[in-house]
Parts: structure tokens; sequence; C-alpha cells
């Protein structure tokens, strides 16, 4: 027998990446890990372990505790499901093979993937003791940074330049997104702009234009709007303003520059004058939750980290001091502090009083215990 790669070629050692992709370097999905633990209240039945997007590879879940798993799951076309694991077994969901296995103390859940649809793992609380549960898997990266063509040329003769950019590429729906979904995954490398030059044939002579075009057309040629720079913006964030002024210029032959009329400009839309600005959000604080008590009975401190967070998610600063959330604050635990009742010392009666008596006058002493 001779082996066969994932290329399906005779003799190829080649094999798939975690990702799924054969030959591939792994580059194309991310390693997720991580820990829930239950936090029973009175008015919750079920809580969310974690949410695994559609695509996700390797997956497995360990249970420990009473409590109970289930999934609900969510199809690119919106279709919901939810589907109870109550006993051991492999089953089919959403054309995804799942693997369960159910202990007393304990629930294990394999499913290799890659999943046909969004699936949300919950926990069913079923005991009032804490469980907790361990998680691993392969996230698709489904937000990618493409490189766009190059733009049209800045000049239409005599030589001029053109750019390309980036865009955030949704792989699930074949669409471009806002950048910041592009953000969230520190793998992604947004490709720096490529410049290049265009157009290099020379302009021919304006008179020669002049002499072709008529009248009424002239002024496309002579006059244009012309702007100053755009202002700072109003506001660093949340949304501001910027301006600008905008007038009609006049281009003579040589290329001498003079202001005239705006209403000799008629012929080509005036550029505007304001436009917003900054329209993202302004950094907020974010409280991470509170430690437990510095005390088991009484009352004691919890402490808690407070983040600057900006509007892409990072850590960031330029939060108000004064609005701050504060970061420690006094907790009372419900047991009570029982302190012990302090033993008043006893009165040395006889026959010690009479033994204190007899060794203060010196008499001997045996050296036997007594």
């Amino acid at each position: 027998c001779q082996i066969v790669g994932c290329d399906r070629q005779l003799g190829s050692a080649v094999k798939e990446d975690n990702c799924g992709v054969c030959n591939g370097d792994g580059s194309t999905c991310r390693l997720v890990r991580g820990q829930y633990k239950s936090q029973l209240s009175a008015n919750k039945l079920d809580d969310t372990v974690v949410a695994i997007p559609y695509g996700s590879r390797q997956i497995r879940l360990v249970l420990k505790g009473p409590d109970h798993l289930f999934l609900e799951t969510k199809t690119l076309q919106g279709v919901k499901s939810e589907n109870s694991l109550s006993f051991t077994g492999s089953f089919l969901v959403d054309n995804s093979s799942i693997d369960f296995q159910k202990f007393p103390d304990k629930e294990i859940l394999r499913i290799p993937g890659p999943l046909t649809a969004d699936f949300t793992i919950k926990i069913r609380y079923a005991g009032a003791a804490d469980s907790s549960v361990q998680f691993i898997f392969y996230q698709p990266i489904i937000h990618r940074w493409r490189e766009t063509d190059f733009f049209p040329c800045s000049a239409s003769c005599g030589g001029g330049y053109q750019l390309t950019s980036a865009e955030c590429f949704d792989l699930r729906s074949n669409r471009v997104v806002a950048d910041q979904y592009c953000h969230y995954y520190p793998e992604n490398i947004k490709p720096k702009p490529k410049l290049q030059e265009c157009n290099l044939d020379p302009c021919p002579a304006r008179s020669g234009f002049l002499f072709l075009m008529p009248p009424c057309f002239r002024f496309l040629f002579f006059y244009r709007w012309e702007s100053t720079p755009w202002t700072a913006c109003s506001s660093s964030c949340g949304g501001g303003i910027q301006s600008r002024s905008v007038s009609c210029v006049e281009e003579d032959i040589q290329g001498h520059i003079s202001p005239v009329e705006e209403w000799k400009c008629m012929y080509t839309p005036k550029m505007p004058v304001v436009q917003p600005c900054n329209v993202f959000d302004c950094p907020k604080w974010l409280a991470q939750e509170w430690s437990p008590c510095t005390v088991t009975c009484g009352q004691g401190l919890r402490y808690r980290v407070v983040l600057c967070i900006d509007h892409r998610g990072m850590h960031t600063g330029g939060c108000s001091l004064k609005t701050k959330p504060h970061i420690k604050e006094e907790c009372i635990v419900p047991t009570p502090c029982y302190k012990p009742k302090e033993k008043l010392p006893v009165e040395a009666k006889l026959p010690w009083y009479k033994q204190a008596q007899e060794l203060e006058e010196g008499a001997v002493v045996s050296e036997e215990p007594s």
C-alpha cells in the first residue's frame, strides 16, 4: 500500500493543518481555550458557557459537577434549534457529528467539525454545588484583510500616482465589513498601501483644447474650485465637525492661479465645506468583576480592575477620571465572627498553695516528676 496525502496524491505525506487546510500553515484559524465556572442564581435556570462559530474544529468540552450541558444551534439561514444531551452516544446535529459521554460527576463533549452552524454551549443547573467547564477549539478567522485594486490615477495626463488600500472582508458573507472586525484578530496584519506612477504621457497644449471646444465649455478648463486643508476636528471622539474654505479660482495657460467670482465655477459642483469627523465612540471605563472579600467573616474589602477601553475594545487612555468607577469597596460576609471567651486566672488552693509556700521557704524539692 502507498500513503495518500490530503492533496490526494500517491506517496504524498502532506497533511491538513489544525484549520483543515491541506498543507496549510495554521494561519487561517486561532486556538481558543478557556474555563467557565457556574454562578448559581435564584432567577436563572441555565447559563451560556461559550459560543462556537460556524466552521470551528476539534472542539472538546469537559464539565465537572452536578450540572448538565445542552446545545443551541443557528444555521446561516437563521434556523434555530435546541438539543439536550441526556445520554452517552454519537449524534448528528445540523450535519455536525457529536460524541457525548455522560458520567455521574462529569460530562465530555467532542465535535471534530467543521461546524455547519453556530453552536452555543449552555449549562443547565441541577444542584446547589458549583460546576466548571473547560473548553478548547480552533476558531476560523472569518474576517481577513484584503488588498484592493489600484484607485484611479490622480491625473489624466502629465504623470500622476495611484494607491491601493486594504479592506476588511467577511469570508462567510463574501462582503466588505467595517475595519474593526479585522482588528479583533491579532493574527491579521493590515497590508500597507502600494504606490505607483500612472498616466505619464504629456498633456496636450491647453490652447489646442480651447480652439477645438465650444466657448460654453471653456470654463471647465479655466475655472475650478480650490479648497484649503480641513481644520482640526472639533471633538476627538463621539462625533465632531471640521470645516474648510472653498473658493473659485482661475488658472491661465501659464499656470498662474488667481481668485475669481464663484459664478464662474458654476459648471462644476462645489466641494463640501463641512464634514463630520471622529464619529467613533469615546473611550469609556469598563469595570471587571469584584474579587472575593478579603475576610471570611464580618467586614472586609473587595477590589476590581477598571480599564479604559476604546471603540475597538482595546486598552487605551483618555477616559475622564471624574467618572472612573471606584476600585475598592467594603464588603460584609454574613458569617458571624466568634471570639473565644478569655479564661480567667484560677486562684491557687491547697494543696498547691501549701507547696508554693514550701518552695519559697527553700525546701528541697525532688527532681522526680510530680
